[in-house]
């Protein structure tokens, strides 16, 4: 699902500045990357049979992220003024083919980019499925870090250009410096997470300013640094680490899936069928999944908008035993 950039947007943008709706449009389209990694990484998690083993608790620990990243993402955007289309945001996602919202994972440039992460991570899949070789590579890729740190980044039209989730977020952060003056402080900020990081308690933006603007890159840094960095130290900051479960947690995302990569032997997983026939168990429990994903897109779209959903940890808990039950009943789980 590769999204381009409004047409109404100036190519004057491309280059070292962007006009603010650029910025904005890009805040919007990182709520959709992180959000999209949500379905995938929990239907991957629970096609283990062991939930004590290793493999699932290291994908447990990045979905819990996950979560987080979608957080940060929208108050970063809530705090530049952006209008989230949160109905787009959060729309159901589409898994097909090796398509992965945004990303493209080599910059097309062969004398720049000589290495294609792809060589080491093939094949690959983007399609909800068990925790296989095709699901662990992708997982790989959309973590895969940035090397090139070199000043200015590429702000990039075409938000499709980005060869990795790191240069995505390194472009936005520059972006965001050229905009201090758009920070509103306390719009639609939540921190549902706090207590889960008793070193990273801050996880607003409650400032205008350059104050604010240090809370902006904070939290864009959190999200790089646990997950999407742009540094190959493959450790997370302490300040950015989960005290609640502390599983490998000094890893970031990306060395944990290449730790599952490693494992010589597979963990035993769920197999199933993307269309179980009508009236089945399958198809059954397909559809409850459906039903209950819809409602908890209703519940973000809530949340951050100001709302305060009533079930919204309950109905989050209950996406886990549908997409468990999918598994148990033969059918690859679906969202839509």
């Amino acid at each position: 699902m590769n999204v381009s950039a409004d047409p109404a947007i100036s190519a004057t943008t491309i280059g070292t500045h962007w006009n603010i709706r650029h910025l904005r449009q890009h805040l919007q389209f990182a709520i959709q990357l992180e959000y999209w990694t949500i379905p995938f990484y929990m239907a991957a998690m629970y096609s283990v049979k062991d939930p004590t083993s290793n493999a699932f608790k290291l994908v447990q620990a990045v979905v819990n992220q996950e979560m987080l990243h979608v957080q940060l993402a929208c108050n970063v955007a809530n705090a530049f003024g952006t209008t989230i289309d949160l109905e787009q945001a959060f729309i159901v996602p589409e898994y097909q083919g090796q398509n992965v919202p945004h990303l493209q994972f080599t910059d097309g440039e062969v004398d720049d980019d000589p290495l294609d992460p792809r060589q080491n991570y093939r094949p690959y899949s983007a399609e909800i499925g068990p925790l296989d070789e095709l699901r662990i590579n992708a997982m790989c890729l959309i973590e895969y870090p940035e090397d090139d740190v070199a000043e200015p980044p590429k702000l990039n039209q075409r938000v499709s250009e980005y060869s990795t989730i790191g240069e995505f977020y390194r472009a936005v952060q520059f972006g965001a410096t050229q905009h201090v003056e758009a920070i509103r402080p306390n719009v639609n900020q939540v921190d549902i997470f706090k207590n889960y990081y008793r070193g990273f308690p801050d996880q607003t933006v409650s400032s205008a300013g350059v104050t604010g603007l240090q809370q902006v890159i904070d939290l864009i840094s959190a999200i790089t640094d646990q997950g999407e960095g742009v540094r190959r130290t493959n450790t997370v900051p302490n300040r950015f680490r989960n005290t609640a479960d502390g599983f490998n947690e000094p890893m970031d995302h990306f060395a944990r899936f290449n730790l599952i990569k490693d494992i010589k032997r597979r963990e035993a997983c769920y197999e199933g069928v993307a269309n179980p026939p009508p009236g089945s168990a399958g198809a059954a429990a397909q559809a409850i999944l459906v039903r209950n994903f819809n409602r908890f897109r209703g519940d973000m779209v809530s949340l951050f908008n100001g709302g305060s959903p009533a079930n919204f940890g309950p109905n989050m808990v209950t996406l886990g035993g549908n997409i468990l039950d999918c598994w148990r009943q033969g059918a690859i789980p679906r969202f839509s």
